[in-house]
């Protein structure tokens, strides 16, 4: 995960948002089976509002992603959960993140995407 944010959201009072991220429990070394808890503290420039949101990592899994272009990349799948968002990320050591999911679980996919080579 990160350690900061800016623009932390979409909302009127959230858009400007600054957000920063403390570490519990690190997910790394990177390696199927593995976990980490940290703790998001983000505040509203407009408000002064706070919000603290605690995310679980897991590494679930080590696959071969699919890219246009390219031959399969290597990458272990690693899932954030905040209670409200689900994040997958498939991450590539010595690359980054090939590929992303994020989706809330009330109103289901958000975001997705594939990093082209």
């Amino acid at each position: 995960p990160s350690d900061s944010w800016a623009g932390c959201g979409s909302s009127k009072t959230w858009h400007t948002a600054q957000a920063t991220v403390r570490v519990i429990d690190p997910l790394y070394p990177l390696q199927v089976g593995a976990t980490g808890v940290y703790e998001r503290s983000a505040t509203s420039s407009i408000t002064g509002a706070t919000s603290v949101r605690r995310s679980t990592c897991r590494v679930t899994d080590a696959v071969a992603v699919e890219r246009a272009a390219a031959a399969p990349t290597p990458a272990y799948v690693v899932v954030c959960d905040d209670g409200r968002i689900e994040r997958t990320t498939w991450f590539a050591p010595g690359v980054g993140p090939v590929a992303y999911r994020e989706a809330r679980k009330r109103r289901g996919l958000r975001k997705a995407w594939v990093r082209v080579p």
